[in-house]
């Protein structure tokens, strides 16, 4: 189990001509993700709260899957039991919320998300002005193991049409993968580095693809004679080569 904790910090009611009225909603998670494995059947998730005001929360479990561009899908689930599912917490209180599976392990990984959500607190003071409250929705990922893990990715359909390079990073395992940097290097015929930026990553799902694309600058596109790009991810590490040629660089 992961111990990382986070604060929320959220956007308060603006008084425009009382600013000592403002208020904030600050609470901790901790884990920030949830793993079962083959044999686990739960576990619980830990929220604080560290704001001045009473704190009111529901949560609400959801399935996650992605759809074939990788974007994410959500759909209702009875897979995971959360209790309870509503609760309250006065300044500096902690909650236990229990967090259940009623599924087992399978080939391949299941994924959920938990998704926690602050209800707004009754009006008690006659407010004037333009008022603007901002509630937090904040999810944690849920990963049910499979039952034997076997990750694996492969980057495809590396191309540059008119100066924008776009590529799949395709997950052929059976468990997610967390992009956690995308390095696009350019080299010239003589191998010096031309050009180099880095992308950020995001979730990539068993079976699904996420693809990335950017734009090269036309100074440095023309220049390029060899371009590598290197994904590094949490279980798996994908590297591909691409030739460049000068007209792939025009509009």
């Amino acid at each position: 189990m992961s111990y990382l904790i986070i604060s929320i910090f959220i956007s308060c009611l603006l008084f425009p001509f009382s600013p000592e009225k403002c208020f904030a909603a600050d609470f901790n998670i901790n884990p920030v993700k949830i793993f079962f494995d083959a044999k686990q059947k739960s576990t619980i998730l830990r929220v604080k709260n560290n704001a001045e005001e009473k704190l009111t929360l529901q949560i609400n479990a959801v399935a996650w899957s992605q759809d074939e561009d990788g974007k994410d899908i959500y759909s209702q689930t009875e897979d995971i039991i959360v209790f309870p599912k509503i609760f309250a917490m006065e300044k500096d209180e902690e909650r236990i919320i229990r967090i259940g599976i009623k599924v087992p392990p399978a080939i391949h990984e299941k994924t959920y998300r938990i998704y926690l959500e602050e209800i707004p607190p009754p009006q008690e003071l006659t407010l004037t002005g333009a008022t603007l409250r901002t509630l937090m929705k904040v999810g944690v990922p849920v990963f049910i193991a499979p039952l034997k893990a076997s990750p694996e990715g492969k980057i495809e359909k590396a191309d540059i049409s008119q100066g924008t390079l776009a590529f799949l990073v395709v997950n052929k395992g059976n468990l997610h993968y967390l992009m956690k940097g995308v390095k696009i290097e350019g080299f010239d015929k003589e191998g010096t580095q031309v050009f180099k930026t880095d992308l950020g990553g995001w979730y990539v799902l068993s079976g699904r693809s996420k693809q990335l694309s950017f734009k090269v600058p036309r100074e440095n596109c023309i220049k390029i004679a060899n371009l590598k790009i290197e994904v590094t991810a949490d279980v798996v590490s994908l590297r591909e080569s691409l030739h460049v040629q000068p007209e792939m660089c025009s509009p």
